[in-house]
């Protein structure tokens, strides 16, 4: 979870008001499945898969 943040990055001139929770999936998990996931937590994708850490 990542707190005044929507980005992994925490870049301190982006601040937001709001939280947000990054979940983290292996890299061949469908999107249905990661959907499903973050509904689980009351939650929903805001975008398109990143590759990172």
């Amino acid at each position: 979870m990542v707190f005044h943040h929507d980005d992994v990055e925490l870049d301190p001139d982006r601040c937001t008001p709001t939280h947000t929770v990054f979940l983290h999936v292996h890299r061949d998990c469908p999107p249905a499945r990661v959907r499903e996931l973050a509904a689980l937590a009351g939650c929903a994708p805001l975008g398109e898969a990143r590759i990172g850490w």
